[in-house]
C-alpha cells in the first residue's frame, strides 16, 4: 500500500482512543501527523489562555496542510467545541481526501467525495485488509 501521511480528527474526549488507530496506522507504514494526540492541546475552559488555544489552531492547521488524508472520527450527539469540524472543512476546501468514520453529521459530510464508515473496523478493512500491513487497533 502506498504510504500516506494522515491527520486524525476527532473531539478530544476520544483522544486515548484515537491514539490506538493513529498506533495502528504507524504499524502499517503510515504516518500521522496529529500533535492534539499528545495531551497538550486541553481546551476546556480555564485551561488554557486564548493565546496558547491560537497557537494548538496554527499548529493544527498546518498538519492538516501537511498531510494527504484526514479521518474525521464522529459520533451522535453533542460535537465538543467542534475543532474537528474545523479541520474537516479545511482538507475540503484544499481537496485533501477526507474519510469519515461515524455518523454524517452535516452537509459537509454529505459531500460525495467523502468516504463514510461506520466503524474503524470497517475503515480497515476497505483500505488495509489483505495488505498485511498491521492490525486494526
Amino acid at each position: 500500500m502506498t504510504p500516506y501521511t494522515y491527520y486524525l480528527a476527532g473531539r478530544y474526549s476520544r483522544r486515548v482512543e484515537i491514539l490506538g488507530y493513529a498506533a495502528a496506522l504507524r504499524a502499517a507504514g503510515q504516518q500521522v501527523r496529529s500533535s492534539w494526540l499528545d495531551g497538550l492541546h486541553e481546551s476546556e475552559e480555564g485551561k488554557a489562555d486564548r493565546n496558547t488555544q491560537a497557537a494548538w489552531a496554527r499548529a493544527d492547521y498546518a498538519e492538516v496542510s501537511y498531510c494527504n488524508r484526514v479521518i474525521v472520527f464522529t459520533t451522535d450527539g453533542d460535537i465538543g467545541n467542534g475543532g474537528h469540524m474545523v479541520e474537516l472543512g479545511l482538507a475540503l476546501a484544499w481537496q485533501i481526501p477526507v474519510t469519515l468514520i461515524g455518523p454524517r453529521r452535516n452537509v459537509f459530510t454529505n459531500l460525495l467525495s467523502v468516504k463514510q464508515y461506520d466503524t474503524w473496523q470497517e475503515f480497515w478493512a476497505a483500505e488495509f485488509a489483505g495488505s498485511g500491513e498491521g492490525e486494526a487497533a
